[in-house]
């Protein structure tokens, strides 16, 4: 049960503000738009590796179909909300959600977060992906306490802003895309009172780790064994490796990291607060370890006030590649109980994996 009552809105403000979405032209005769039912990801994947021929970006050890039924099952409420469109041929358009806990100030909310949505080429400019966009959205968000997006100026993205919810709050927040060039960083060895260990699966460590670790934010996603292991360590998401830092203790922090050709990634990051020192020997063993791959270039995304920011630009990660823009809506909250969104020293913790792009 999440934190947030869904009667707090009024429901006759609820219906006109959905009442006032502008409606996309008609799909063609014989096509419908719906939420897609139990074992239907044959058609979906089809439509997935038509719109993106190397879908799944990163390969793993198990087929894509598995893959796509292991990004389906983030959280059972999610499954209940993913897209298709029908034609006559078949399933020709999918829109995919995520949903996950984060703490948002005091509270525990769930966050649904778009992630694969595409249509067929052959099938496109037919108004699917607006009619995806608009479909059981009264449902989609009543469900749920954040909407978590991406801000775009890309044309689609522009054009799709038309059909989205009138009056309602959005706080916009931009994250850096850091590059760590390893031709050119060398990450010294420290002697340490913990060890750097590989692990396989997440435990009640990461739980005790969490329960400190998260004072520190107000908002990031809540790091739970149950959540961690099905993001990081079920063979299905992908091939990532994880390190924490250990002593008697138990976990100091921890750091999750995947290579793809010659390019690596920090999908990771948590540590207990204060811990600088814990940071620096996590990102310096992460580095190590993707310099014996063969990475050139690793990536990580960072906000300009994060509390790892000084750690990363140690470590070598100074120069930003690109920027990344998200966007989060409360659905079922005061917006101003998220007015913090809108400070940009405000402090958020936001991971490339806690979105499906690493």
């Amino acid at each position: 049960m999440h934190a947030y009552s869904q009667g707090i809105r009024d429901a006759k403000t609820y219906l006109v503000i959905y009442d006032d979405i502008p409606k996309p032209p008609d799909l063609p005769e014989g096509w419908s738009v719906r939420f897609a039912r139990p074992n239907e990801e044959e058609g979906i994947l089809r439509v997935l590796e038509s719109a993106f021929p190397r879908w799944p970006k990163f390969a793993g050890q198990v087929e894509p179909i598995e893959h796509l039924r292991w990004k389906m099952a983030s959280h059972p409420l999610a499954a209940q909300f993913h897209i298709i469109v029908d034609s006559p041929e078949g399933v020709v358009g999918a829109r995919l959600e995520w949903a996950f806990e984060a703490k948002i100030g005091d509270n525990v909310c769930l966050v649904r977060e778009p992630v694969d949505r595409a249509v067929k080429p052959s099938h496109q400019r037919n108004y699917a992906m607006s009619a995806m966009r608009v479909y059981g959205q009264e449902d989609r968000d009543t469900n749920f306490d954040v909407y978590l997006g991406y801000s775009s100026d890309t044309p689609g993205l522009r054009n799709m802003r038309r059909y989205r919810v009138p009056d309602s709050a959005r706080y916009q927040r931009s994250l850096d895309v850091l590059v760590c060039d390893l031709k050119q960083t060398q990450c010294a060895s420290v002697g340490t009172s913990w060890e750097i260990s590989a692990v396989d699966s997440f435990d009640g460590r990461v739980e005790a780790l969490w329960a400190k670790a998260k004072l520190q934010f107000l908002y990031a996603v809540v790091r739970s064994a149950a959540y961690l292991n099905w993001r990081y360590a079920d063979p299905r998401a992908g091939n990532y490796a994880v390190l924490a830092a250990v002593n008697d203790s138990g976990w100091l922090g921890y750091i999750v990291l995947r290579s793809s050709e010659k390019a690596g990634y920090i999908a990771d990051l948590l540590a207990l607060p204060d811990r600088t020192d814990v940071v620096e020997s996590l990102l310096a063993a992460a580095l190590e370890r993707l310099r014996a791959d063969g990475v050139r270039r690793v990536e990580c995304w960072s906000e300009t006030h994060s509390v790892y920011r000084w750690a990363l630009d140690n470590a070598g990660f100074r120069r930003p590649r690109r920027s990344i823009g998200l966007v989060f809506r409360p659905l079922s909250f005061p917006p101003e109980e998220a007015a913090f969104f809108a400070e940009p020293k405000a402090s958020v913790h936001i991971m490339a994996g806690d979105t499906d792009l690493v």
